[in-house]
């Protein structure tokens, strides 16, 4: 009888087959920035704000959080304004540090975000057309991390990316099947 994977190490080669495939093409994609509203200066003394998000708890320590932290960017962004526009390309992902926000579809609210919550994974992932419109209710504060800088992360932060993407979106899916199931 063959033993049971053990599951970390399962989506560790998942993950690791992802990163093999995609590595070269997520460097090469044409015309994807990591513009957006104005950029700010993260301050340090804000490093143990971010480490009681979720999020963030994923990093071991300080180093992993900084070098993290370093290849992203900080969003001050007004309310109204619109983040992540429906249909667009994009190759980034948030981290709502502050605020709150209302995704949308043809005009109809799928849901707010709030405080530490993650947004775009799936566009950014998948190079796909953005899903839904994403606009800024209150001002908001944001983390914006473009994927074409996984490549400068080492081996095991990436793993760490991924595992809590593939959680969220998992979680999801899981949402969206208990809602099939009561229809």
């Amino acid at each position: 009888q063959a033993l049971a994977p053990v599951p970390g190490v399962r989506l560790k080669l998942v993950v690791s087959r992802y990163w093999r495939i995609h590595r070269r093409r997520i460097a090469m994609l044409p015309g994807l920035s990591c513009s957006g509203p104005k950029k700010v200066v993260f301050k340090e003394e804000n490093i143990s704000l971010l480490q009681r998000l979720d999020f963030f708890k994923i990093f071991s320590d300080e180093v992993e959080l900084k070098k993290f932290i370093h290849y992203g960017s900080w969003l001050n962004v007004p309310r109204g304004t619109l983040i992540i526009r429906e249909g667009e390309i994009e190759d980034t992902f948030y981290v709502l540090i502050k605020g709150r926000l209302r995704v949308f579809k043809a005009g109809k609210t799928l849901q707010y975000l709030e405080k530490g919550e993650v947004f775009g994974e799936m566009g950014s992932l998948l190079y796909e057309q953005r899903s839904a419109h994403v606009m800024a209710v209150e001002d908001s504060y944001l983390f914006q991390f473009c994927v074409k800088n996984l490549q400068s992360l080492s081996g095991p932060v990436i793993f760490k990316i991924m595992r809590y993407m593939f959680k969220i979106v998992a979680r999801r899916l899981l949402k969206l099947n208990r809602k099939f199931v009561h229809l």
